[in-house]
């Protein structure tokens, strides 16, 4: 994610320079020329007699255009999927312009997986750039209206991460925010990086950033100059769809770029775009199945907007080889110096969408509401309620009410602690299964019952290591790429004073391992106990020293990193 480059403020200030101090308007009215009903959502173009673009807006609700007439405006270009594009010459007077858009029956008829791919410079194949045309001004569509009237957008960004083999759900972590810019999803690098740099960054440290295009990497020139397009039929899980499969072009220097091959798909019967599913190319064997998907859903204005998408990718560890010369390295998918250590997936939803004239769209997402109470009933306030498996949280109000409002369809398990407790992920209710059924209602009678500390500590702890009063160390060990350590082994020091004539410490020692998921409780500490933790797994170390105990709970993380020599 990133704003958009220089070029952007250059165009905006053009356009500004060349607006009349008194804007003079181009109106006019889209409709259907078979059905004769408005056409909502198309992009209305001025251009001067040599065909320069002027100014752009999209029709509204009831098939109007309202856009600027800029000096030397003649001609009119509309541009709707759907449709075919119509142009128009602007009148020299202010009267209001109709223009009819002849539908198209069928974004293309019948066609075959097969069909004949185009790729850049070659001619033929109209199917598979009239399709591309009209994808572009599905695109274009929500490009224009948010110029036209942009909106303020909720957000909701998740990261989780899953074990390499069984991809069983190791973490997961989301946030939910309010972005000032208008649009959903931006893509964290412009076209041209794309087109000459791939799509993803390898670091120096070895870690990876993979990347997905938005709707302006996906409008520019330079992604057509680099894909080979060809017309593709839906299949069962895009029933009534029709997709724009792409794939990298042959070109110089490419050859060791990771792009993308996929499909953007569109709705056949009721023109729209509807997703774009792609996967990268030129990795690892280990990080086949890397990719992503993009969703478009239709606002009231009748442009797409993003409303989720997903990056999967492969975490990778590079094993250094023992050479005395250092040679270039082999091209990724022959290398095999490499570990696959987990997998991820990084991505995003709407929640809502609001106009400032009071339009609003909501995502479809359901919610839980309820009580935390104690063990007498009495209502709890400022304890940490959060849904299994996720670090996300809700804090309970003054009269122990609680919120999760952003969650979809489906089941969860949700639990309740106190703060330092819910930062281990330790809850101190017995968990709560909840299933959620209709998109867009909330689940509104949990009650959840908060049970002492000492009870929850007694059972965290090994028979007979805990006592009221004495502490507890709840810790995890995670390797330098931030995967938990499994079985990573460790071992505790402890110097308490001695009262026998002068103060004296003297040292305790135990050790142990840590569980599948990196995590190992120290218990039975006095508060004025100072406590060593030595941590290894294989070439990896990490240490830490605890001598200030704030409460009798204490969370902590502890990083492996290599050895020194």
């Amino acid at each position: 994610m990133s704003t958009r480059s220089g070029a952007v403020a250059l165009i905006i200030a053009a356009f500004a320079a060349t607006t009349p101090a008194r804007a003079q308007r181009v109106r006019g009215t889209l409709k259907d020329s078979v059905t004769n009903e408005p056409v909502i959502g198309a992009v209305v173009i001025t251009s001067d007699s040599a065909g320069a673009f002027l100014a752009r807006t999209i029709s509204d609700e009831a098939g109007q255009f309202n856009v600027f007439r800029l000096r030397g405006a003649a001609k009119l270009h509309v541009v709707r999927i759907g449709f075919r594009p119509a142009d128009a010459s602007i009148p020299a007077t202010d009267d209001s312009i109709a223009i009819r858009l002849a539908p198209i029956a069928s974004l293309l008829r019948a066609v075959s997986s097969s069909s004949k791919r185009v790729c850049p410079g070659e001619k033929g194949n109209a199917d598979a750039l009239d399709l591309w045309e009209q994808a572009r001004a599905g695109l274009l569509a929500g490009v224009a209206a948010r110029e036209a009237r942009p909106p303020r957008i909720r957000l909701r960004s998740f990261i989780r991460t899953y074990e390499p083999v069984r991809r069983r759900l190791v973490d997961q972590s989301a946030d939910v925010k309010d972005v000032d810019e208008s649009r959903s999803y931006v893509a964290a690098r412009p076209a041209w990086a794309f087109a000459s740099e791939g799509y993803m960054r390898e670091n120096v440290d070895g870690s990876r950033e993979y990347y997905a295009p938005d709707d302006f990497v996906l409008l520019d020139p330079s992604f057509a100059e680099t894909h080979c397009l060809r017309v593709t039929a839906g299949d069962a899980a895009h029933a009534s769809q029709i997709g724009i499969a792409f794939e990298p072009a042959d070109g110089a220097g490419r050859d060791t770029l990771v792009e993308i091959t996929g499909v953007l798909w569109m709705d056949q019967v009721h023109p729209a775009l509807r997703s774009l599913e792609f996967h990268y190319t030129n990795l690892e064997s280990y990080a086949k199945g890397s990719g992503g998907e993009i969703h478009f859903a239709v606002m009231p204005n009748g442009a797409p907007l993003i409303d989720r998408w997903t990056i999967h990718s492969a975490i990778l560890a590079t094993d250094e080889e023992d050479a005395p010369v250092k040679r270039r390295p082999s091209p990724r998918p022959m290398r095999t110096n490499v570990r696959l250590l987990g997998r991820q997936d990084f991505g995003g939803e709407v929640v809502a969408v609001e106009w400032s004239d009071g339009t609003h769209w909501g995502g479809s997402f359901a919610g839980v509401a309820g009580v935390v109470v104690d063990l007498t009933g009495a209502r709890v306030s400022g304890a940490r309620v959060w849904v299994r498996g996720t670090k996300d949280t809700a804090t309970s109000k003054a009269d122990g009410t609680f919120e999760l409002p952003y969650l979809r369809p489906g089941k969860y398990v949700i639990v309740a602690s106190d703060s330092t407790l819910a930062a281990t992920g330790t809850p101190r209710t017995v968990p709560r299964e909840i299933e959620l059924f209709t998109q867009g209602t909330a689940l509104k009678d949990v009650w959840l019952t908060v049970h002492p500390r000492s009870e929850v500590l007694s059972l965290m702890c090994p028979a007979k290591s805990y006592r009221p009063g004495t502490a507890v160390l709840v810790a995890t060990i995670t390797t330098s790429s931030g995967m938990p350590a499994a079985a990573a082994h460790v071992e505790v020091e402890i110097t308490e004073p001695t009262a026998t004539g002068d103060s004296v410490h003297r040292l305790q020692t135990s050790s142990g391992d840590a569980g599948p998921d990196g995590r190992f409780v120290v218990c039975g500490a006095s508060l004025n106990q100072t406590l060593v933790i030595h941590a290894s797994n294989g070439p990896e170390t990490a240490a830490m020293t605890v001598d200030a105990w704030k409460d009798d709970v204490m969370a902590a993380t502890l990083v492996l990193k290599p050895r020194q020599p």
